[in-house]
């Protein structure tokens, strides 16, 4: 943020691992030329996030007039400085927690404490597309994380109503992205505006791409449900009319995805302990026409692309 004459501002650095996970966030501000770093916020992670912590405000870590503040007391101890998230399987943020216990007397007049509660920091409902509800919400604006676990932009247009999703920033109100899909063109069945399949109840966006991950919410017989990880993936065989061919032929498809979903769909799990099942979309192409080593490579020039090839099967995944 500037002032007119920019003599005044606040920049945020982000500070990613090599997944892409926010580690820690750091705020630069200038003030009379002066320019002050302080740490904002660094992130909790168990097998997924856990949510933030905050140190004591205002500890200026360094400056551009005094150097080094690094020695500085730093209360360390202080309870109150983290949020713990609660969130759905859908990873919606509904409430953050704070590390500091509240004291419950719930018998009258005894004096003493038997036992603790947590304390709140923040909550939200959602509509199904992100809108925060009016009058079910408190303190949105205290955690930076929202609906699908994205970041909230509330700089923009207001509390929780538009999110950062990587490739694209994410509408709430309108259930749209402000931008075409990059990958409109793989998808023209589609449109190139739609979001989690048209199907938030099921479906997460990982990225503002179009999704070839996501956790699909299944509802048994008895009434339970239950939730996994769907990975598509295009495989595509290189197939000859030739009889003399060492490749295949296109009526082999369905016996090659069968194969491949006993390989791997084998009960493997993600880190939040959901099953994996892995889907096949199969592909031929003409190997008399395109040998599969060229065909990866026109593959490949997409960088978006994870492509494997093995026995003139190759699998390609965005």
């Amino acid at each position: 943020m500037y002032n007119k004459t920019k003599q005044t501002y606040v920049a945020s650095y982000y500070v990613h691992d090599a997944q892409g996970n926010v580690m820690a966030i750091y705020n630069e501000r200038n003030i009379s030329n002066n320019r002050l770093y302080n740490l904002n916020n660094w992130t909790m992670y168990g097998s997924s996030r856990l949510g933030i912590v905050y140190p004591p405000k205002d500890h200026v870590i360094y400056d551009t007039q005094f150097g080094n503040n690094w020695d500085a007391p730093v209360e360390q101890m202080n309870v109150g400085l983290k949020r713990y998230e609660i969130s759905n399987h859908l990873g919606n943020v509904l409430a953050t927690i704070t590390d500091r216990p509240v004291g419950v007397d719930s018998i009258a007049n005894n004096g003493e404490v038997e036992f603790y509660e947590p304390s709140l920091a923040s909550a939200n409902d959602y509509y199904p597309f992100g809108m925060l509800m009016p009058g079910r919400n408190i303190k949105s604006q205290a955690y930076r994380s929202g609906f699908n676990g994205k970041e909230n932009d509330n700089e923009i247009k207001g509390v929780g109503n538009q999110q950062n999703y990587g490739m694209r920033n994410y509408d709430t109100r309108i259930g749209r992205p402000i931008s075409v899909d990059p990958l409109a063109n793989k998808y023209p069945e589609l449109s190139p505006y739609q979001f989690f399949s048209n199907n938030p109840i099921w479906f997460i966006d990982l990225d503002g791409l179009e999704g070839v991950q996501y956790l699909e919410t299944i509802k048994l017989k008895d009434g339970t449900t239950t939730t996994k990880r769907v990975v598509e993936v295009d495989v595509y065989v290189a197939t000859s009319q030739n009889a003399q061919s060492i490749h295949f032929k296109s009526a082999e498809l369905p016996t090659i995805n069968s194969d491949l979903k006993s390989e791997y769909n084998s009960g493997f799990k993600d880190l939040s302990g959901n099953v994996v099942e892995f889907r096949f979309n199969m592909k031929d192409f003409d190997a008399d026409k395109t040998s599969p080593v060229d065909f990866a490579k026109q593959l490949r020039k997409d960088p978006n692309n994870f492509e494997k090839s093995i026995d003139g099967i190759t699998m390609a995944q965005k």
